[in-house]
């Protein structure tokens, strides 16, 4: 992180806030308890399929589908194999797989560890992870969670093509599981055993077997003879991300051969009607229509087949870009901008880096979420860390650190020495809404993070925080004393624990030193409307979707 100028009086504010809460009808005193909170697992609780063994603690990488069904990873008591990968598609809790336990071989390879896991509209869930074989590495899908039997998607050391011996797969990376059912990803390969040279191939699997898409080497339609997808040390296909029509969006990489030194960065769309679609290249002033852009983050795409990305714009800093089916890319916000409801401010910052830190996601109508810092009078010209939602009208604010946090008697704050950490980690789904992890400071200038989420008109609410409590059961309360959630934004695309209906998976850890997973419905969209806008957008979009019987 950088650093940055001193931060804003938090003290005034929290002031208001404590004059506000005072008249609130809603402000409650003392510890609050949680309402519309489901347990989906606990510290203690019976692992399914293994007498005398509980779950001990939970891993932040819970993930949730539209139908409300969880997969998550997570620790054992002792003694024996440590992790494990859950799932409750289908109604009941079921393990998907265990570390080191031969019962779970997918060809005779056992898993060694856990990487992610995944879950789709079908209840398949995807999970990758370390193998014990030689070479160890390789993903699995769980095609019938049913019945808890995995079928391996990929695995290295797999053939990438029958009709091609010796070219084989040698590792696997930030793979894809649409909410649809289809999986993409890069892998690099191995050809006769070498590296030599360089190999790495896109490839799709629709439950089946992963056969690859686009392979570096290749000639893209939208590049000049002899410009191939790289085959070079770079990366040639980096973070795909599918949407709910099997849709993907993925930066690409070409080179010259002949001028080796000389790649070129792109953001494609691939989809069976259109096939292979440039929708920008790094242009260096070679573009009439939009300039000089160049260091392409990774794209977004939502289930519409809109394309979100950022860039640099030659003379003025980082952007935020909207590609509509059929149109070229629209500017959304740069920097320089000013901010709705900062009167005088402007955006000194738009993280758009394209690592894990601060990347984009999108919603249903192009909206792009991305966290920025702000500066302005309100703020005594300081710099403030922020979260918006870039709509086609124009950038909303969700959280910006000196403003009121809701449901903590506190204002959203961050450390004094860095800029970019009050968002932990986010995600945004087809309906606008936002859950995020944020941190936030009360009367004791005590840094904590809580969960927050928009609802569908908007406003935005506490979901959980330090200090609330469960019921566990009747009369039985835990403490929070830290909550954690699973945003695809911060992990490139890799499921996140927010569906389009609003309900939010997150994970828990108490004052006891018990931990569990849990779904929250305070923002869910209420189920009579949420059929009807979901039915609404289908028949719009994509044709009636079906739940799996």
């Amino acid at each position: 992180m950088s650093p940055h100028l001193p931060r804003p009086n938090y003290f005034a504010t929290l002031f208001l806030c404590v004059a506000h809460l005072a008249t609130s009808s809603t402000a409650a005193s003392g510890l609050q308890t949680l309402d519309s909170v489901e347990t989906i697992a606990l510290s203690g609780q019976a692992v399914p399929g293994f007498e005398g063994r509980t779950f001990e603690n939970f891993f932040s990488k819970a993930v949730l589908n539209n139908y409300g069904e969880a997969a998550f990873l997570a620790r054992l008591e002792c003694c024996g194999p440590r992790d494990g990968a859950f799932t409750n598609a289908g109604g009941d809790l079921k393990t998907l797989a265990l570390v080191d336990t031969p019962a779970f071989a997918v060809g005779g390879n056992s898993f060694r560890e856990f990487s992610h896991v995944q879950i789709d509209d079908q209840g398949r869930t995807f999970i990758r992870g370390v193998g014990n074989g030689t070479p160890p590495s390789f993903d699995l899908i769980a095609t019938g969670p049913q019945s808890g039997e995995l079928t391996a998607i990929a695995e290295s050391g797999d053939l990438v093509d029958p009709s091609e011996p010796g070219v084989t797969y040698r590792s696997f990376d930030f793979s894809h599981l649409g909410i649809g059912g289809r999986l993409a990803g890069p892998a690099a390969t191995w050809t006769n055993g070498s590296t030599s040279p360089p190999g790495e191939v896109l490839f799709v699997s629709d439950g089946g077997p992963a056969a690859p898409l686009l392979r570096a080497g290749d000639q893209p339609s939208f590049t000049a003879p002899g410009e191939v997808y790289a085959t070079t040390d770079t990366s040639a296909f980096e973070r795909p991300v599918v949407n709910a029509a099997g849709a993907i969006a993925v930066r690409v990489t070409t080179i010259n051969p002949l001028e080796i030194f000389e790649s070129v960065r792109h953001i494609i769309r691939i989809d069976s009607q259109q096939g292979v679609e440039r929708i920008v290249t790094e242009s260096f002033g070679s573009d009439p229509a939009l300039g000089s852009l160049f260091a392409l983050t990774f794209p977004v795409i939502n289930d519409n087949g809109d394309i979100g990305f950022g860039a640099i714009v030659d003379g003025i800093g980082n952007s935020l870009w909207l590609s509509r089916p059929g149109d070229n890319p629209s500017l959304l916000v740069r920097e320089g901008d000013e901010p709705p409801t900062i009167p005088g401010g402007r955006f000194l910052a738009i993280l758009t880096s394209d690592s894990a830190e601060s990347p984009l996601g999108i919603a249903g109508d192009g909206s792009l979420a991305f966290e920025a810092v702000v500066i302005g009078p309100e703020f005594g010209n300081n710099d403030s860390d922020s979260l918006w939602l870039a709509t086609p009208d124009g950038p909303k604010p969700i959280a910006i650190e000196g403003r009121i946090a809701p449901g903590v008697n506190g204002v959203f704050a961050s450390e004094s020495s860095t800029i970019g950490d009050l968002i932990g980690n986010s995600s945004v789904n087809e309906r606008n809404q936002l859950a995020f992890t944020a941190q936030y400071v009360q009367s004791t200038g005590r840094l904590r993070t809580g969960l927050f989420a928009t609802d569908f008109g908007g406003d935005l609410h506490k979901v959980a925080a330090p200090g609330d409590l469960l019921e566990m059961e009747p009369g039985i309360l835990r403490e929070i004393e830290f909550v954690e959630f699973r945003g695809d934004i911060e992990h490139g695309a890799l499921g996140s624990g927010l569906n389009d209906s609003g309900q939010i998976l997150f994970s828990a850890r108490f004052t006891d030193g018990t931990a569990g997973v849990f779904l929250s419905r305070i923002v869910a969209v209420p189920e009579p409307l949420a059929f009807s806008l979901a039915s609404l957008a289908c028949v719009c979009v994509f044709g009636p979707r079906t739940r799996r019987s």
